[in-house]
C-alpha cells in the first residue's frame, strides 16, 4: 500500500490519491492484527471438535474389535 502510486496524469487532468492512500493503509494492517488475534482462537475451538471426533470414532472402532473378538472365541469355544 506504501507503494501505491499517489499522482497520476491522465490526459490534461492530474489525479492526486494522497488522501485515497492514507484512509487504505490502516485498513489492512487492521484485517492483519483482527486475523492474529482471532484466528489462534478458532483454530483451538476447531481442533477441540475435531478431538471429540476422533476420540468417539476410536472409541466406536473399539468396540467393534472387542464385538469380533468375543464373536470369535464363542464361534472358537462352539467348535473346539
Amino acid at each position: 500500500m506504501k507503494a501505491m502510486e499517489t499522482c497520476r496524469r491522465r490526459g490534461m487532468v492530474k489525479v492526486l490519491g494522497k488522501n485515497y492512500q492514507n484512509s487504505c493503509l490502516p485498513y489492512p494492517t487492521d484485517v492483519i492484527d483482527s486475523i492474529c488475534s482471532r484466528l489462534p482462537v478458532i483454530a483451538n475451538d476447531r481442533n477441540e471438535d475435531l478431538i471429540k471426533v476422533i476420540k468417539v470414532r476410536v472409541l466406536m472402532i473399539f468396540e467393534l474389535v472387542l464385538m469380533i473378538l468375543l464373536h470369535t472365541k464363542t464361534c472358537l469355544t462352539e467348535i473346539g
